[in-house]
């Protein structure tokens, strides 16, 4: 289920997904999780974005966010008691 997805149900959809993607925890939160899953990530783009975020002049789209960083997808999984996000990678089929 991606992002899109979620909100698709909901009038300004894609508003709330930049919304999200414009706090500094959330931009904080997604830098970590790529270092950790992602051996390509620009960390040093990261910083910059990083540096920016929560700032009223800030904007960030998930498109922005893979061209700039070389960020990759996550997939968000519903489970029984929450969301998961999982690296693409990670999942095995069958």
């Amino acid at each position: 289920m991606s992002l899109t997805d979620m909100v698709s149900g909901f009038d300004g959809g894609s508003t709330l997904i930049e919304a999200w993607l414009r706090n500094k925890n959330t931009v904080e939160f997604l830098g970590i999780w790529e270092k950790l899953n992602n051996p390509n990530f620009n960390s040093l783009e990261f910083d910059g974005i990083k540096s920016q975020a929560g700032l009223n002049r800030f904007t960030l789209s998930v498109k922005m966010w893979g061209q700039r960083t070389n960020g990759i997808r996550m997939l968000i999984l519903l489970v029984h008691d929450g969301l998961r996000l999982m690296h693409p990678t990670s999942l095995k089929m069958g």
